[in-house]
């Protein structure tokens, strides 16, 4: 009976509005969504420019693209309607290929497994951070194969039995010197990178929510140099990936980079409260936003 309700409820509009409210008021987000929603009226006016399809997963209110939704005066298509564009997104690691539409972004990237992405690290960078568990000698980690876990932990090697569905990679030392571990967000747009933004956890925190107050928003090239950014987007080409975020890592005793993740969700985990001013903030969603309208929402109205 209970199941039943509570089916009835996820029905229910004003319980969906209800649990929005509550994730942008959970991560920060309520007070600049309000704001985006009111800058988007003043520069574009109350009728919407575009629209857009997500499939086979939707985009909810607490990721990054339904403020540059709002920003941009974009909506979403309703189920029966002819979109302006189609935006490929899934939680699944391993999805199916989707139908072309009109425009289809992202819809032949269908594998995001943590596997997979190594081994097309390798081929692009000469070298990757997957490990043997059953000759690798010392800690390593270990991490769920499938996208989205969040459930990495550090392990002794080797074993005589390795976790099934999951990836066991050496450790990279990311440490600051501040004692706080840098992780490097990179965003993909259309072949470019106009951005990156870093993020910093707690020293015994690999995985999880970053710090508060330490997130910056950075030139490219002040990040990444130009041979890494040419790799990096020869790895997008070879993973048909095409808009979203990766997440990489630094090594202090190599200076290698690593792409470890690549996102569908684009810029699911970016907060207010995470960078250090609210103007930074602004800085990186605005800049999304322009990046994205520049690469694909302005050539097809000019189009029109």
């Amino acid at each position: 009976m209970i199941a039943i309700v509570k089916a009835m409820l996820r029905r229910v509009r004003i319980t969906q509005t209800v649990r929005c409210m509550h994730n942008l008021y959970k991560f920060g987000l309520l007070v600049v969504t309000i704001q985006a929603a009111a800058k988007g009226i003043l520069n574009y006016g109350p009728r919407h420019r575009f629209t857009i399809a997500f499939y086979p997963d939707t985009v909810q209110c607490h990721f990054e693209m339904h403020r540059i939704m709002l920003l941009k005066r974009y909506r979403r298509a309703k189920p029966n309607e002819r979109p302006d564009i189609r935006l490929f997104r899934a939680t699944s690691a391993h999805s199916r290929p989707v139908i072309a539409s009109i425009q289809s972004l992202n819809g032949e990237c269908t594998n995001t497994s943590k596997i997979h992405i190594d081994r097309v690290h390798r081929r692009v960078f000469g070298y990757n951070l997957q490990i043997d568990p059953l000759t690798f000698v010392g800690a390593a980690f270990v991490k769920s194969d499938e996208d989205g876990t969040q459930d990495g932990s550090t392990v002794q090697l080797p074993v005589n039995c390795p976790a099934r569905g999951a990836i066991y990679q050496r450790i990279v030392d990311n440490i600051m010197p501040d004692g706080t571990r840098q992780d490097i967000c990179i965003p993909i747009v259309a072949g470019r990178i106009p951005f990156v933004h870093t993020r910093y956890r707690r020293l015994e925190a690999r995985i999880g929510p970053p710090m508060e107050g330490k997130g910056e928003f950075r030139a490219t090239n002040e990040i990444i140099s130009n041979s890494e950014q040419a790799a990096i987007m020869l790895m997008c080409r070879e993973m048909k990936f095409e808009f979203g975020e990766l997440d990489a890592i630094r090594d202090n005793r190599d200076g290698r980079i690593y792409i470890i993740d690549f996102n569908l969700n684009t810029g699911g985990g970016v907060w207010p409260k995470e960078m250090r001013t609210k103007t930074e903030y602004w800085h990186y969603l605005e800049s999304f936003a322009d990046a994205f309208d520049h690469a694909y929402v302005e050539p097809l109205m000019e189009g029109v």
